[in-house]
C-alpha cells in the first residue's frame, strides 16, 4: 500500500508512530553511531549506503532521496517502484540501502531517518561517476591522398591527445592501423581500433635497367611496383603481353601488402629476344609502366690449349745451384813483391803499395766509382 503514497503521507505516519512511542515512554532515544558515509560510484556497479542507529527500538527507519523527495524505504518495506532499490539490516541496528547496477540519475543525497519526535537523519551523498564510451561508431576508412579526420586519442607511432586528430596530405605511409584510446581516470579506459586505407595509383621502380646477357643463356629481369587497391601486373614485348603461357618465357609475382615484386625469366637467349622489356601496373587510380633494355654481349674467347704456360720463376727463398768455377792461376811478376797486377784485354793495370811508375794509372782509366769498384775487385780475386 505504501507504493501510492507520497514523501508527505508518508512524513506523517512516521510523525504518528513517533507519538504513539511517546506516549509509551521509553528509558533512551535512538541515536545514531556514525554519520553515513559519502561514496564515489561507477555507473553499472553497484553501490550500498549504511546507516547505524543505537537503541531503536520500537521506532523506524526511513530512507529518502532527498534530491528527488522520494520515500524509497520503510524499515523492511521498499516504498519506490524502482527495482533496483533493496533494503537489508543487522540485527535492526546496522540498515543497509542496496542500488543495484546505478545510472546516473540515482547520484545526490541520501536520508537515513529515524521517526521519533522531533525527526533524527543523517545525510549521505552518493557520486555517480562514468568511464567513457564511444558515443558514434568508428568504422575503417578507405581514402585517397588528401586528408582524413579521427575522433578521439589516437597512438600509432607515437601519441596525440584530443577529441579529433587531422591528418593532412595523407600518403601511402599514413595507412595502417590506429588506436582510439579514452580514459577519464575512471575505470575502465576503453578503446577502439580503426584502419585507414591509402588509395593511391601504381608506382613503379627498376633495380636494373639495362641488363646484358649473351646466345644461350637464360636471364631474369625485376621490376617492383606499389598500388593500392591492387593492382594488374604484367610484362610486355614488341606490343605484345609476355607470360608462362609460352615456354621460352616464365613470370613470377611475390605479393607483401601493397608491394608487388615481378620477376620474367627468358630461357635460351636468341638474337629475336634482345630488345626492350616492359612492366606494367594498372588500377583503378592510374596505369605506368617502367622499361629494362636487354642488349646483347659478345662471349669471350675460350682458353688457348696449344699454347705454352710460361716458366715457372724459382720459388721465393731458393737459391739456384751454381757449379764450382776453377781459380785462374796470377802469373808471378819479378820486382817488388808488394805490386798487383792483372791483365785485362792486354792492358796491365798495377796497384802499387810502393813509390814507382805505372804503365797506366786508374785514375785515367775509370771515373772515381769505377776505381772503387775495380780495386775491390782486384781484392776478391787475390
Amino acid at each position: 500500500m505504501w507504493a501510492d503514497c507520497g514523501l508527505g503521507w508518508a512524513m506523517v505516519i512516521l510523525q504518528g508512530v513517533a507519538l504513539f512511542h511517546n506516549v509509551k515512554g521509553h528509558p533512551s532515544m535512538p541515536t545514531f553511531a556514525g554519520p553515513v558515509t559519502s561514496q564515489t560510484i561507477a555507473k553499472g556497479r553497484d553501490a550500498t549506503l549504511k546507516c547505524v542507529v543505537d537503541n531503536l527500538g520500537d521506532y523506524r527507519v526511513a530512507w529518502v532521496h532527498v534530491d528527488k523527495q522520494t520515500l524509497l524505504t520503510i524499515h523492511t518495506h521498499v516504498i519506490t517502484r524502482n527495482k533496483r532499490i533493496s533494503v537489508s539490516h543487522y540485527n535492526y541496528r546496522t540498515w543497509l540501502l542496496h542500488l543495484k547496477s546505478v545510472e546516473t540519475e540515482d547520484s545526490g543525497y541520501y536520508m537515513c531517518q529515524v521517526n521519533t519526535q522531533p525527526m533524527i537523519s543523517q545525510v549521505g551523498y552518493l557520486e555517480i561517476v562514468v568511464p567513457p564510451e564511444f558515443v558514434n561508431d568508428v568504422v575503417n576508412r578507405n581514402i585517397s591522398r588528401g586528408w582524413t579526420t579521427h575522433h578521439c586519442r589516437t597512438e600509432k607511432s607515437g601519441s596525440y591527445d584530443g577529441e579529433e586528430l587531422v591528418l593532412h596530405k595523407v600518403s601511402r605511409q599514413s595507412m595502417g592501423a590506429y588506436l582510439c584510446i579514452a580514459s577519464n581516470g575512471v575505470p575502465p579506459a576503453i578503446s577502439r581500433r580503426m584502419h585507414i586505407d591509402i588509395t593511391f595509383p601504381p608506382m613503379i621502380w627498376i633495380p636494373n635497367q639495362l641488363v646484358g646477357a649473351s646466345d644461350g643463356q637464360t636471364i631474369a629481369l625485376e621490376c617492383n611496383t606499389e598500388a593500392h587497391p591492387a593492382a594488374t601486373n604484367f610484362w610486355v614485348r614488341n606490343d605484345h603481353v609476355v607470360g608462362s603461357s609460352d615456354d621460352k618465357f616464365e613470370t613470377y609475382q611475390v605479393v607483401n601488402g601493397y608491394k608487388v615484386h615481378m620477376k620474367i625469366v627468358i630461357k635460351n637467349l636468341e638474337d629475336s629476344d634482345f630488345g626492350i622489356y616492359r612492366c606494367v601496373s594498372k588500377n583503378a587510380l592510374g596505369e605506368t609502366a617502367g622499361s629494362v633494355n636487354l642488349y646483347k654481349v659478345r662471349a669471350t674467347s675460350s682458353y688457348n690449349k696449344n699454347i705454352p704456360p710460361p716458366s715457372t720463376p724459382p720459388e721465393q727463398g731458393i737459391i739456384p745451384y751454381i757449379p764450382d768455377q776453377p781459380e785462374e792461376e796470377v802469373p808471378e811478376k819479378t820486382g817488388i813483391q808488394d805490386n798487383l797486377s792483372f791483365q785485362e784485354e792486354e792492358t796491365e793495370i798495377s796497384v802499387e803499395q810502393s813509390t814507382g811508375t805505372s804503365s797506366s794509372s786508374l785514375s785515367n782509366l775509370f771515373p772515381p766509382k769505377e776505381q772503387i769498384l775495380a780495386i775491390t775487385l782486384l781484392l776478391l780475386v787475390l
